[in-house]
């Protein structure tokens, strides 16, 4: 067994968590529908890409949380509206990735 909490997870992370979670923050802010209609693969680009913002405004603003966030969602924000296809749909998943953000992304690549 592989240690995933999220069967539905793909396996195309590479041992990636915080790209894992990010995948999750699409499943819990999305139904089913707005995934396939996305497709899994682009919401698994999405995902790593995510990561890569995630950890750049980390390396960038370290010593201030807010910035972080900030920054973020301003790179973030343009990205998912267009992908999603509105505000509220953007917004939700912005709000789960900085909520994993703020749990600790750093115990997820232990």
């Amino acid at each position: 067994m592989d240690g995933r909490a999220t069967p539905s997870v793909p396996d195309r992370f590479d041992g990636n968590k915080l790209a894992q979670a990010f995948y999750g923050a699409f499943a819990m802010s999305l139904d089913q529908g707005q995934i396939n209609g996305i497709g899994e693969s682009k919401v698994v680009e999405e995902a790593l890409f995510i990561g890569g913002v995630v950890q750049d405004a980390v390396r960038s603003h370290s010593i201030n949380p807010a910035s972080i966030e900030a920054e973020i969602r301003k790179i973030l924000l343009p990205r998912l509206f267009n992908l999603l296809g509105g505000l509220d749909a953007a917004n939700t998943v912005i709000e789960q990735v900085v909520a994993i953000v703020r749990a600790g992304e750093t115990r997820l690549n232990t």
